[in-house]
């Protein structure tokens, strides 16, 4: 993809799939391309229930300034990259050492987001529940884990609100933000995140390799070496870069409000349990387990 008959040529191709996202995706990415590289390579796949558009230029690797509204290189607005991010179901940026490779995801059918998971890996292995269970879209509680180069990466969060499909939308949209810049620094992705991120909420969003280091914003709870850390500080949406928090590697839960942990919860079974005896509120809980002490 060196020239703009290159998108034509792509833009034809997409018509025949009925789907204005996946051409305005693809207008977009590829008139960036065109603008800020030096050239690129256009993938697309059609599965089942979505469809997947991978962008890959060769040009210096990105900058999270560019997601800023006003930022430019090139004397324009920074605001392609920040519409593709929000018409986007789910979106990747990799970055390479010359370049970086976007993928964008659409669904045919809106996806819900049913926020619960249990994932082993050789060292380590997490659990996550939230309530509610069957009103899953009225949630604003949820998380993440992710192995992330050669580390992990989590999050777990509670939109401000709950019962209602606002909050449940707020906390989609705050999942798709803190995926979408996983390969980058922590600090670089709440600088972003909490620019494009307007609505109030409690997060904690870090990296887990020989030591966890986090990042803590609101009143999201946790336990360490069987200790109630109990947090408050400035909310995610409230101009505030949070409280950075750096511990040995070890077992640690973190929870939401809407429940009380008293000690370091071990098997999803008990996690389970736990968060059946939730107060009458959103509610989600967050386990990491050293994968030695089992």
């Amino acid at each position: 993809m060196k020239k703009r008959g290159d998108i034509d040529v792509i833009l034809n191709f997409l018509k025949k799939f009925d789907n204005k996202k996946i051409l305005l995706i693809a207008k977009e990415a590829g008139l960036n391309i065109l603008k800020h590289t030096n050239g690129g390579e256009f993938r697309f796949k059609e599965l089942e229930d979505r469809f997947e558009l991978v962008f890959e230029d060769f040009s210096n690797s990105i900058n999270l300034k560019a997601f800023k509204r006003g930022y430019s290189s090139t004397n324009t607005l920074g605001i392609g990259l920040v519409l593709l991010l929000n018409i986007s179901d789910e979106v990747e940026i990799i970055p390479k050492r010359e370049g970086k490779i976007f993928r964008f995801v659409v669904y045919k059918i809106e996806k819900k987001e049913y926020c619960v998971f249990s994932k082993k890996f050789d060292d380590i292995k997490a659990f996550l529940k939230v309530y509610p269970f069957l009103t899953i879209t009225t949630s604003g509680d949820c998380g993440i884990f992710e192995k992330v180069d050669g580390g992990y990466y989590f999050a777990l969060w509670d939109i401000a609100g709950h019962g209602n499909k606002e909050v449940y939308n707020y906390s989609k949209m705050l999942k798709k933000y803190i995926l979408a810049f996983r390969y980058f620094e922590l600090e670089e992705i709440i600088d972003i995140i909490s620019h494009l991120f307007k609505k109030r909420a409690a997060l904690v969003i870090g990296r887990i390799y020989d030591k966890i280091m986090f990042y803590h914003f609101g009143n999201i709870r946790y336990i360490y070496k069987n200790k109630i850390h109990l947090l408050e500080n400035g909310y995610l949406g409230e101009n505030t870069k949070g409280e950075k928090i750096e511990l040995l590697r070890d077992d640690i839960n973190f929870f939401t409000d809407g429940i009380f942990v008293n000690k370091v919860i071990t098997t999803y079974k008990e996690l389970s349990r736990v968060i059946r005896e939730r107060d009458n509120d959103d509610a989600a809980i967050l386990v990491i387990l050293n994968r030695k002490s089992e």
